[in-house]
């Protein structure tokens, strides 16, 4: 019995993350594709490029298929294009919904094998045996913290421990075989999210070095200089269409200019909760730990006449240093003031977002954390320091975007809430499931009844990749790099809107990165089950509409304008298993010439 318990006691990590995914894999394995997974820039647009990519592939239409939104901007051809990204391959190979919950736990995993690699190379052996827990927990908080989960974002975030423990192995053993290590990075962290910043720092922290030494590393140089050539070779195509300044991304505005007022408190809720995409749960667990834990580090550091060098130098507060920058390089990026005077100054910034330093920071605060409790540990606070940790993963497991406007990617709490309201009010909530929200067998009845062969259409009412999803072709869509000409061509679609200066008409005019038929009344973001039907009039340029080869009108209203539009009303298509009502209007061919 006491074995037992002491085998419980030493590995209780182990037991309790098997228990999580054994318990999230059966809840899965029960609900499939009903389960609820947030819209915003994962089913309104990269889940369904790896669909219509994976689509294309198995069409044996490789090479020769433009992307079916935009009305096929050729300058998105490469969204098609098959990456060397582990990330790629799995969507390409499984069907979208497999390849999420795949890419979930594999994060999980690497996350978990990451951070028992760094703290083999920061911690004794001695250490390892007596914190395994400590270590193997932490590291699965970090694989399960809600940041964005597709694209370069997949694992991006989960490989940061592996790559800072590559580097720290390059600068302390200067071998060679952890130099060519830096090659995996650009395979893992697509280089306008990650990459970019990873090469930023790197040479950051090599010049730092040259001047503290008066000499430069060759061994940090020479892995400095692979690490660009990799990203060079991979993503040249990408690299030449931001410096050639083709497509809107060059012309987007980051935000208002900021008083001071509003400048710090930007600052403060940025650094206190994260946003959006980087929305990591660390404000009511990791945070304060880490601001108390500093806090007490410092004064024994004062107490003991340390000096300011040897207190700086000191890991929570490097790490806390740099949070700080990266989180005022995102503030700034806020200003587009701001913004437009540095790109005055550094004209190749105009086509990148500086605001993405933001993104290492959930790194750098778990493992601060990670480190106070150790640090805690050794001062024989065990059970405090299992606490918190527990603490941190129920952070993360009730912190949701219906309480906190920071966290948007959190499948856990957002599922959890969800399926307990199911069972206690036996009510769907206002929110629509991964399969409800594409309800394919809806529109591909759609398509066989008006025998749709590929003709161009727009969505009103709701998110046109739900459209492209099923493969109906879109003249709308939402990426930010699409040409400036076809923004143009757009602007003309949707004159009758902007010209009335309504709601979304700033939004199109200064960003332009979702080319919608925007509606006030029948708005895109409400993409609830319980949504108004009230006729109401759509804003567009007919005449523009033909002459841009538009056919179809797929709406979620009814369109109180659509003679006048000189449309025909087809039908109003449901299905039992589908929120929608969709409305189907085409073109009225009789009322040509």
């Amino acid at each position: 019995m006491n074995k037992n318990k002491r085998f419980i006691e030493e590995y209780w990590s182990v037991f309790l993350v098997g228990l999580f995914m054994i318990c999230t894999m059966i809840f899965v394995a029960v609900r499939k594709d009903t389960i609820y997974v947030h819209i915003n820039d994962l089913l309104d647009s990269n889940i369904m490029w790896s669909k219509v990519k994976r689509n294309v592939i198995l069409s044996g239409r490789y090479g020769k298929a433009h992307v079916p939104f935009l009305r096929g901007d050729v300058s998105l051809d490469r969204l098609l294009k098959i990456s060397l990204s582990p990330a790629d391959w799995i969507y390409c190979l499984l069907p979208p919904f497999y390849a999420y919950v795949f890419c979930f736990y594999a994060r999980i995993v690497i996350s978990i094998l990451g951070w028992v690699f760094m703290a083999k190379n920061i911690l004794s052996e001695d250490q390892i045996t007596k914190n395994f827990n400590t270590v193997f927990f932490c590291g699965f908080l970090y694989g399960i913290i809600p940041t964005w989960p597709v694209g370069s974002g997949t694992f991006g975030f989960a490989i940061l421990p592996w790559i800072l423990t590559d580097f720290v192995l390059i600068y302390k053993t200067g071998k060679w075989k952890y130099c060519f290590g830096v090659i995996l990075i650009p395979f893992w962290a697509g280089l306008s999210l990650f990459g970019i910043f990873i090469c930023g720092y790197a040479l950051i922290f090599m010049a730092f070095d040259a001047i503290k030494n008066k000499r430069i590393n060759v061994k940090i140089l020479f892995s400095f200089i692979l690490l660009c050539s990799t990203y060079l070779l991979l993503e040249y195509e990408k690299i030449i269409q931001v410096t050639a300044k083709s497509t809107i991304y060059d012309n987007i505005k980051r935000g208002k200019t900021l008083t001071l007022k509003e400048f710090l408190g930007t600052f403060i809720s940025l650094f206190k909760n994260g946003r959006y995409h980087s929305g990591d749960c660390h404000s009511y667990v990791v945070f304060p730990v880490c601001i108390i834990g500093i806090i007490i580090i410092n004064i024994l550091h004062i107490k003991k006449k340390d000096s300011i060098k040897s207190i700086l130098s000191d890991t929570p507060n490097v790490l806390f240093l740099g949070i700080i920058f990266s989180v005022f390089i995102d503030t700034l990026w806020s200003d587009n003031t701001v913004v437009d005077i540095i790109c005055r100054f550094f004209p190749l910034l105009k086509g990148l977002n500086l605001s993405r330093t933001l993104w290492f920071t959930p790194f750098a605060w778990y493992l601060c954390f990670f480190i106070l409790i150790i640090r805690l540990k050794n001062h024989y606070f065990s059970h405090l320091a299992d606490v918190l940790c527990l603490c941190a993963f129920g952070a993360i497991c009730l912190m949701g975007e219906s309480n906190s406007l920071n966290v948007m990617y959190n499948d856990i709490s957002t599922n959890l809430e969800f399926a307990l309201h199911e069972c206690i009010t036996g009510e769907k909530p206002d929110r629509l499931t991964w399969r409800e929200t594409y309800s394919e067998d809806l529109f591909e009845n759609i398509k066989k009844e008006i025998n749709y062969k590929g003709e161009w259409a727009i969505a009103f009412g709701f998110q046109p990749a739900i459209l492209n999803y099923s493969g109906i072709n879109t003249l709308d869509g939402y990426y930010s790099g699409y040409s400036k000409e076809y923004k143009e061509q757009f602007a003309k679609l949707i004159r009758p809107y902007l010209e009335a200066d309504l709601e979304n008409a700033d939004y199109f005019n200064t960003s332009g990165i979702r080319a919608y038929v925007f509606s006030d009344e029948a708005d895109y973001s409400q993409s609830g089950r319980y949504f108004d039907t009230a006729a109401c009039d759509m804003l567009i340029d007919a005449d523009i509409f033909r002459d841009m080869g538009g056919k179809y009108v797929f709406s979620r209203v009814p369109i109180s304008n659509f003679k006048q539009l000189k449309f025909q009303f087809i039908k109003c298509f449901v299905d039992d298993n589908s929120p929608y009502k969709m409305y189907v209007y085409c073109i009225d061919d009789t009322d040509e010439n």
